[in-house]
């Protein structure tokens, strides 16, 4: 035990091991800055992602019913919510009156209630 602690300290001491320390020291705390940019990178672009999404799907759907909301057929309207609602990825979809109070919804649970009243997860 004692040879070992000897060796260990003739080693700590030496030029080469502070200089191996220094440098994975500074490895590991590049290595940790690198990651944390990176993953605040990631989260931006996904976000951004997100959101590019949600508006070429909300587009859509303004798209699909723009003709039965100019002929103020309601049911038509309505029917087309309803089935865009049921794809696999969406979880809601809704529109609202200019007073905030939902029109049209593929869950008939949410129709006329205002805006202000539900969560974000629905």
């Amino acid at each position: 035990m004692l040879r070992l602690k000897e060796k260990w300290t003739k080693l700590s001491r030496s030029l080469g091991f502070r200089i191996a320390l220094s440098v994975g020291a500074i490895l590991v705390a590049s290595y940790l800055v690198f990651t944390y940019f990176i993953g605040e990178i990631q989260q931006e672009f996904f976000f951004s992602q997100m959101l590019r999404e949600a508006k070429s799907f909300s587009t859509a759907v303004l798209n699909a019913t723009h003709y039965s909301m100019l002929r103020d057929d309601r049911q038509a309207t309505a029917k087309i919510v309803r089935d865009l609602g049921h794809g696999h990825e969406i979880s809601h979809i809704r529109i609202y009156n200019h007073d905030g109070v939902i029109k049209y919804a593929d869950q008939r649970s949410e129709l006329l209630e205002r805006a202000m009243s539900l969560s974000p997860q629905g």
